[in-house]
């Protein structure tokens, strides 16, 4: 079929093809961290150093040097041209490929489809325009500032505000292009017999983006006595609740590489962590946590933390979250439950105790063995040996929907010491089981549309807010004027080493004290205690203060540690390094560790030696003194 490809369908092809399956097609892939390892495909490789990020969607052989994304694999391992590795993913998609010559009703719908996208995008440049510049911006502000947001936080969250109007963002789309049509199709306009008008008036929008970074909906939270207090766009040919992740995309680009994802109850919870440098949270938007859900997160972290309100309500949310968890337990991704205090939520609980609240918190989570048979021995005497057979029978149709492996056969072990019974009568019991059926969700109620505006359709005072689009006046300036810049105080602040720190030019080796940093940055886990240094200068005592603070503040990852230096010197290299180092293995970080400090041992010695010498003390005995401290140094540092 002749024709191009639409750019559209290859974006869409390379968000739903899996790497990891794709590459795992050729290569034994072992769950290292947040990536997977193998040998590299490409070159003759003895050890493991090819590593696929499922995250990024991108592979790297630290080998050869090989990289890319499942385009760049279908052409470089399968030996196809552009068009025959599009035409090969697609294949394993079980989609057609379009050309230009596709059918008008495909090609409108394509056209269409962006449409929605350019008109979402436009609206949310639009609120975010009008929370540094409208009348009305100051309640909108004293309400963020009230929760506890940096203009920063706002930012970087893409934090607006909808105007009073029921017609600005109607007639300022309408100028730039949009009809009514896509605009309600977009879930921005309500239409009703001869009155058409705005969906957000006068709230704060909180853009739902996608993976990709698209904004595809909204959020908005009332400013007066309006009702409905949250409003949320409806769904549409771009925005489906059961799939999209409030804050994935923000978790995935705040963090080189993803330890855990915490999935909180509200958008504001979102917030509220990365405010208090914990961006590895996401929500839902109106609904129950999906399958879909669940897969993606799986793909991303080897643990899903659900943070749920400890009422009634918060315990089903997490039973239903159990339920859809449960046929993913393959041993690849840990799942834990954590119920908050009665009448707390993670944005109170981090206003009331800041970050070292909310981790003792998150230490006290259970897993998901604990929250289900806690759950389901609620109602039972567990001394009464009708009881014990009951809940076998409770428990066996939930392992009865887990897959085949380790997990399952810890469960199988786990029930029978419960039940007191050997494993093979347990097996026989969940075998012959139907598998549970899940609780259905409650079906969410249509969003409501919000009244017609009490003013009449007018411009209401839009047209000094028209130009905004042409101009510059705020490029280069914070991004709310009326906003703090500087981030909430969580602790006291780092200080910076006296001297610039300086990176070489990309190309050029590190010079040791660098590498240092660049192990500590990328495994905090490495810092045991401060060093001492022959000369002491600006890296020696970077280093020796990233280490403190990692072991004072028991600061485990990499995020946490970028949060905790940020706008320092320390904290511009960091992002140096994150920009330097997209992809790299932590039995590296640990091999290059351990030839750092050897190579430290062996200079310190030799100018001890030197000393020794130069002070006319030289006899054999301070030498062999010398000699067997290092030597029990080196063996104390063996594991």
């Amino acid at each position: 079929m002749a024709g191009q490809i639409p750019q559209s369908f290859i974006d869409q092809l390379l968000d739903t093809v899996e790497l990891t399956s794709l590459i795992g097609e050729d290569v034994a892939l072992k769950r290292s961290g947040n990536n997977y390892q193998g040998k590299c495909p490409f070159h003759d490789d003895r050890s493991p150093s090819f590593s696929v990020s499922p995250e990024k969607q991108v592979y790297h052989c630290f080998g050869c040097g090989a990289s890319g994304n499942a385009l760049t694999y279908a052409k470089e391992k399968r030996g196809l041209d552009f068009i025959g590795a599009v035409e090969m993913l697609a294949k394993r998609q079980g989609v057609e490929v379009p050309r230009e010559d596709v059918s008008p009703a495909q090609e409108r719908a394509q056209k269409a489809r962006q449409r929605l996208y350019d008109v979402v995008q436009a609206a949310d440049e639009y609120f975010q325009w009008n929370l540094r510049n409208a009348a009305n911006k100051a309640g909108a502000i004293d309400y963020l500032k009230g929760r506890g947001l940096s203009g920063a936080t706002a930012k970087r969250f893409g934090i607006g505000l909808s105007p009073v109007s029921g017609q600005a963002l109607r007639q300022h789309l309408t100028q730039s292009g949009f009809n009514d049509d896509e605009m309600e199709k977009a879930g921005l306009l309500v239409r009703k017999p001869g009155r058409n008008y705005d969906r957000f008036r006068n709230r704060v929008t909180f853009p739902i983006r996608d993976r990709r970074g698209r904004t595809v909906a909204f959020t908005a939270r009332v400013l007066d006595d309006s009702k409905p207090k949250y409003l949320n766009s409806s769904e549409s040919d771009i925005f489906h609740k059961g799939k999209v992740l409030y804050g994935l995309h923000e978790a995935i680009t705040a963090n080189r590489t993803l330890e855990r994802l915490i999935v909180v109850e509200g958008q504001m919870d979102v917030i509220a962590l990365a405010q208090f440098e914990l961006p590895c949270a996401v929500a839902t938007s109106g609904t129950a946590i999906t399958a879909d859900h669940l897969e993606q997160l799986c793909r991303l972290v080897p643990q899903v933390v659900f943070c749920f309100d400890g009422d009634k309500a918060g315990k089903k949310a997490g039973w239903r979250a159990l339920e859809n968890a449960l046929p993913m337990m393959d041993g690849q991704t840990e799942f834990l439950f954590l119920f908050l205090p009665d009448g707390q939520d993670p944005d109170s609980l981090l206003q009331a105790e800041g970050t070292a609240g909310y981790h003792k918190q998150l230490s006290q989570a259970v897993a998901l063995t604990d929250f289900l048979f806690d759950h389901l021995c609620v109602d039972l005497d567990m001394q009464r040996l009708d009881s014990r057979a009951r809940l076998g029978g409770i428990v066996a149709p939930h392992l009865k929907r887990m897959p085949k492996g380790l997990p399952k056969e810890l469960m199988l072990d786990e029930l029978a010491r419960r039940v007191g019974t050997d494993k093979t009568a347990i097996r026989d019991l969940v075998d012959h089981a139907q598998p549970a059926p899940i609780e259905p969700a409650p079906t969410p109620a249509p969003e409501p549309e919000p009244e017609p505006p009490a003013e009449p359709v007018t411009n209401d005072g839009y047209d000094e807010l028209m130009n905004y689009a042409g101009s510059d006046d705020n490029e280069g300036t914070d991004y709310y004027a009326d906003f703090d810049p500087a981030p909430m105080p969580i602790g006291e602040a780092p200080a910076a080493p006296e001297a610039k720190l300086e990176l070489p030019p990309i190309g050029i080796n590190l010079p040791a004290q660098a590498k240092y940093l660049q192990c500590l940055y990328h495994l905090p886990s490495l810092a045991v205690e401060p060093m001492s240094w022959a000369h002491e200068g600006a890296w020696e005592r970077a280093i020796n203060q990233v280490i403190e603070a990692i072991v004072d503040h028991k600061i485990d990852s990499t995020a946490a540690l970028m949060g905790y230096f940020s706008n320092t010197d320390i904290g511009r290299i960091f992002a140096e390094f994150t920009r330097r180092d997209p992809l790299i293995a932590q039995d590296r970080l640990a091999a290059q560790w351990q030839d750092l400090e050897n190579h430290r041992d062996r200079r310190s010695a030799k100018l001890e030696r030197r000393g020794i010498k130069a002070s006319g003390n030289d006899d054999a005995s301070a030498l062999a003194r010398l000699i067997a401290a290092r030597n029990a140094a080196q063996t104390q540092k063996k594991p």
